[in-house]
This record gives C-alpha cells, structure tokens and sequence, in this order.
C-alpha cells in the first residue's frame, strides 16, 4: 500500500477485512498522532514494538532520508 498511495515518512493505513477475506481501506493517515496513548502507537504495540523503539526508528528513518535543496 505504501507505494501505491506514494507515502513517504511515517503513516497509519486503516482497514478492516469482511467476511470473505478481502481488505477494505477506510483511510490513509499521514500525519497520524504520535502520543504514546494513540491509534499508531497502539498498532505498533500489537507489533511488538515499543514506544521508544518506534519513535527511534521514525527519527533514525528521517535522519537517513536524503534533504531535498531548498
């Protein structure tokens, strides 16, 4: 999905599955909530990542990212 909606960054895809097995997107959030109490912390939690090991990641991926010249 990432590719498909040209996410870059950080984002929240939420779907749900019906009764025969097929995902439906109800939306793409691009700037999802990063408090530790919120719906992508809390998807990353049913990962098995933790709060501080997400936010690390999220700033050790931007960190990386080439800069765009102003």
């Amino acid at each position: 999905m990432w590719d498909l909606f040209g996410l870059s960054g950080y984002a929240r895809v939420d779907f749900r599955v019906d009764a025969a097995g097929a995902p439906w997107v109800l939306e793409v959030n691009t700037n999802p909530c990063l408090a530790p109490d919120a719906g992508f912390a809390a998807a990353a939690a049913q990962a098995g990542i933790t709060y501080d090991a997400l936010v690390a990641h999220l700033l050790a991926v931007a960190r990386a990212r080439p800069r765009k010249a102003a």
